[in-house]
């Protein structure tokens, strides 16, 4: 990177520090490191390197504020073949502000997402810059629903009480993943961990067995075990934790997933209200992500990069009919289905924007066959069917004989006084003086 002295001074950043600095393409923010503060003046990841583009930039400088604005990236190439070089006015007159993005995260359900690959990446780094070191990174549960605020804001709370959690959702939404950075955000000490236990796997003695050593070998502010689908304990496993849980001083922090909220597995009979108590310190929901469909952009790009960083390719962005049908799908399989689709894609992408072409075909399918009206069936009323049906034999079979009902009764294989009955419960009109009497067709089959 080449830069002059007036963009040193808006980064707070030394020139010399700024000259020959590496522009990598990254929304995660490194505080106090550099390589962090120019990433936010990388080429936006909608570019084709053929035509300039004009976009808003967001950085976090070295003193820690957040600044956007105004910038014009121009392509510099010799021909077709060579990666462009980029030359970067950024406009120091007229700086927007960080609250501006979010009338622009606004996406309709199954409307087109008014938000171009720029836009999204502006928006992730502005909200991960925006985090401090008093909240849940909004790169650990990225989104602008009221849902995924509500999620950060009571992680928050979590991490501040160190207290037990209950987080309850379908399966592959994220719950261990939210877990395990609760677990880590509150620690002292880097990359700690909670003890994983997979309830699914579990007898009583290993259960104990896990519970025990946690104590002995983990310090004790830092003792925590994180139960994976605790809905599918055993009950000699349920009996078990829940005598852990009795003990006096146990020294464990426990946080603990599920699909079904503690009401519902105590109403099932999985677990006892008692332990259901024991494990719900806090309870935190986590919804499908079909009811959230404007978080979907921001994980995607989320995941995107995250696959990028490991990667060699430099896939950076979602065609925006891509982001529609991400929108319009319901995503059965939570985040878990939707990394398994980017990193697909991404594998498959020969280019820096993944397009509807480079989408896995199942996904395609599975998408098309959302989209496709169910058909619905009117509502039937099994004795008001039979009664039509044979009101329309009786009819049929007196119009055959002319209206004698000995000759109607006869064609049909029942007695002269039941033809009459049913005639008169179906509301069948003979003639009379009033109704004369009419010659009428035989009706055609009905195919």
């Amino acid at each position: 990177m080449y830069a002059n002295a007036h963009l040193a001074d808006w980064l707070h950043l030394p020139l010399d520090k700024l000259l020959g600095a590496r522009c990598d393409f990254a929304s995660g923010i490194v505080r106090d490191n550099p390589a962090s503060v120019v990433a936010g003046l990388a080429v936006p990841p909608d570019d084709t390197g053929a035509t300039s583009i004009q976009t808003t930039v967001t950085v976090t400088r070295m003193n820690g504020t957040i600044a956007q604005a105004q910038a014009l990236y121009v392509p510099l190439r010799s021909d077709r073949n060579t990666p462009p070089a980029w030359l970067i006015f950024v406009d120091l007159t007229n700086q927007g502000s960080t609250t501006a993005l979010n009338a622009s995260l606004t996406i309709e359900r199954c409307g087109t997402i008014p938000l171009s690959p720029a836009d999204i990446r502006s928006a992730v780094a502005a909200h991960v810059a925006a985090s401090d070191g008093n909240q849940i990174e909004f790169s650990v549960f990225p989104g602008l629903s009221p849902d995924a605020e509500r999620i950060r804001r009571v992680s928050q709370w979590i991490i501040a009480s160190r207290a037990d959690v209950f987080i309850w959702g379908p399966a592959y939404s994220g719950r261990a993943h939210l877990a395990r950075a609760i677990v880590q955000l509150g620690s002292n000490q880097p990359g700690a961990l909670p003890v994983s236990v997979d309830c699914r796997l579990m007898d009583a003695e290993s259960l104990q067995r896990t519970l025990t050593a946690t104590c002995r070998h983990q310090p004790a502010s830092e003792r925590s075990v994180l139960l994976r689908e605790v809905d599918l304990l055993s009950a000699e496993c349920a009996a078990e934790l829940k005598g852990y849980l009795s003990l006096p001083n146990h020294g464990v922090r426990v946080l603990a997933t599920a699909v079904r909220s503690l009401d519902e597995c105590v109403a099932a009979g999985v677990l006892d209200s008692q332990l259901a108590a024991r494990l719900g310190g806090l309870t935190l929901e986590i919804p499908p992500l079909r009811r959230r469909p404007e978080d979907i952009p921001l994980w995607a790009q989320m995941l995107l990069e995250k696959w990028s960083r490991g990667s060699r390719d430099t896939v950076r962005s979602f065609a925006p009919a891509v982001l529609k049908q991400f929108a319009e799908y319901t995503w059965p399989g939570e985040i878990g289905e939707l990394r398994d689709v980017i990193r697909q894609a991404a594998e498959h992408c020969a280019q820096n924007q993944i397009l509807l072409a480079d989408l896995p075909d199942r996904f395609r399918l599975a998408h098309a066959a959302s989209q496709t009206p169910q058909r619905i069936l009117n509502t039937l009323v099994l004795d008001d069917y039979l009664a039509d049906i044979e009101r329309r034999l009786l009819e049929r079979a007196l119009r055959q004989a002319r209206w004698n009902k000995s000759k109607a009764a006869r064609a049909l294989s029942i007695s002269r006084a039941r033809l009459i009955r049913r005639a008169d419960q179906l509301g069948i009109q003979f003639p009379t003086d009033d109704i004369p009497f009419q010659v009428i067709e035989d009706e055609p089959d009905e195919g």
